[in-house]
């Protein structure tokens, strides 16, 4: 009884291990693509990675029109294999975190 215990106890711990292991590699590719994106942003808008980190609103903060939003879009589609309805563009003109999001939908991340 005693090893069947321990085999269980055993498999728990396992399971726990993977499901941790799993968050892990989620969070890692989650960060990985934010800096990924923050690059694209940087580079689209020609500003530097904090300035587009602190940005509440990149329309606002870092003075960028949709034209700009037009260029960030098709860079996206390019760069991720996917496409993005312009209907997204003010969506993408807000905040890091945003075109994370927009981003995500579309490449069922």
């Amino acid at each position: 009884m005693t090893d069947q215990s321990t085999n269980i106890d055993s498999a728990r711990l396992d399971s726990t291990s993977l499901d941790s292991t799993r968050l892990d590699s989620t969070r890692l590719d989650s960060t990985r693509r934010i800096t990924e994106l923050r690059d694209i942003v940087c580079d689209t808008f020609s500003v530097g990675p904090e300035e587009v980190e602190t940005a509440t609103s990149f329309r606002t903060d870092l003075d960028v029109d949709s034209i700009d939003g037009i260029e960030l879009l098709t860079r996206l589609e390019q760069r991720f294999n996917i496409v993005l309805s312009e209907d997204v563009v003010p969506r993408l003109m807000m905040d890091l975190r945003t075109v994370y999001d927009v981003v995500a939908e579309s490449g069922g991340w």
